[in-house]
C-alpha cells in the first residue's frame, strides 16, 4: 500500500475553503458536484478519494464510517484485521476515520481528512488533512481492505522502511513458522542425514526447514565455538577507532569463518562415513558428530 499512503502524504496541509465549510476537493469528487455545509463531513470521502486516485477503489463506496465497517463485517469479515499494518483504513470510536502510516507500541499513526492539526481543535470535523498519532484505545476497528489480494502490488523494500521494530520482529516470527511447515527439501532427503539423525534421536524429525538461529550455530561449531566468536568480537571492539584495523579484523573474521568452513566440511564426510554404524551414532558424547547436528 505504499502508493496509497504516498497520495495520502501529499494531501497533508490541504484545508477547507472557506474554512468551517466542508468544502474540499474529496467531497466533491465523491458527490460529483461542489458541496458545502454540516450535511458533508468528508474524513470518509477522503478515504475514499486516496484509494481511488491510487489505482485501489474500494469495493464500497460511502461516506460512512460505520457503514464501511458494516460492509465488511457482512461481506469480507477476513479484512477487518487485529494488528495494524501501514495502508489499513483505521475507524475511531469518535465517528472518524484515516489511513495507518505507522504503529509504535500502544500508539498508531494515521493521515486523516477533516481533522485539527493539534489536539486543541474538532478532532472528527477539523477541515484539513493532517498527519495525527493517537492512543490504540480510541480505535474501533482495523481494516485491510484487500486482504491479501494486493500483495503482489506491496512495494517491500518500502514496507520494511516503514515497519516498527516490533513489526519486523513478528514477521520474522512468521517467516520462521512458515519455514518450519515445509518439508524436507528432496537434497536432503536423498543424502538422507536428516533421516538418520531422526533414527539417531538426535533431532525429533519435525521442522527440517526450520531457520537456524545463532544459539544453534553456536551449537554447530561446538563447545570452542562461542569462546571463538567472543575473541573475535573483542578484537574487533578494541581496534573500531582505526579503519585499517578495521579492514584486517575483516580479514581475520574471513580467515577463522574460512577455517570454520574447513572444519566442517571435514566432520560432514567423516560423520558419512560412519553413517552405517548406528551405534556410534547414538553417542550423543562424541563431539564430532554433535558439531556437525543441530540438536532440537
Amino acid at each position: 500500500m505504499a502508493d496509497v499512503l504516498d497520495t495520502a502524504r501529499r494531501e497533508l496541509g490541504t484545508t477547507e475553503s472557506p474554512a468551517n465549510s466542508n468544502k474540499v476537493r474529496y467531497n466533491t469528487w465523491y458527490y460529483g458536484r461542489e458541496v458545502s455545509g454540516d450535511a458533508y463531513p468528508w474524513c470518509m470521502a477522503f478515504v475514499q478519494w486516496v484509494f481511488a486516485q491510487a489505482g485501489k477503489v474500494l469495493p464500497y463506496k460511502t461516506a460512512s464510517c460505520s457503514a464501511l465497517l458494516s460492509w465488511y463485517r457482512q461481506n469480507r469479515p477476513e479484512c477487518i484485521v487485529r494488528d495494524p499494518m501501514p495502508g489499513d483504513i483505521i475507524l475511531y470510536t469518535f465517528s472518524h476515520t484515516g489511513i495507518v502510516e505507522s504503529v509504535q507500541g500502544s500508539t498508531v499513526t494515521a493521515i486523516e481528512g477533516n481533522t485539527s492539526a493539534g489536539s486543541s481543535g474538532s478532532q472528527a470535523n477539523g477541515g484539513g488533512v493532517f498527519r495525527r498519532t493517537r492512543n490504540k484505545s480510541l480505535v474501533r476497528a482495523y481494516i485491510r481492505p484487500f486482504g491479501e489480494e494486493m500483495e503482489e502490488d506491496m512495494d517491500i523494500d518500502k514496507l520494511l522502511s516503514e515497519m516498527t521494530d516490533e513489526q519486523a520482529y513478528r514477521l520474522m516470527a512468521k517467516a520462521q513458522a512458515h519455514a518450519a511447515s515445509l518439508p524436507e527439501q528432496e537434497w536432503s532427503i536423498k543424502e538422507g542425514h536428516w533421516a538418520r539423525a531422526t533414527a539417531a534421536g538426535i533431532v525429533n524429525g519435525a521442522a527440517p526447514e526450520g531457520l537456524v538461529k545463532r544459539c544453534e550455530i553456536t551449537a554447530i561449531m561446538g563447545p570452542e565455538g562461542p569462546a571463538v566468536m567472543a575473541a573475535i568480537l573483542e578484537i574487533a571492539f578494541l581496534c573500531a577507532p582505526s579503519a585499517c584495523a578495521l579492514c584486517v579484523v575483516g580479514l581475520l573474521i574471513l580467515f577463522v569463518a574460512s577455517i570454520l568452513g574447513m572444519a566442517m566440511d571435514k566432520i560432514h564426510e567423516e560423520v558419512r562415513k560412519e553413517a552405517a554404524d548406528l551405534e556410534y551414532k547414538r553417542n550423543r558424547n562424541d563431539f564430532m558428530y554433535w558439531k556437525y547436528m543441530v540438536k532440537d
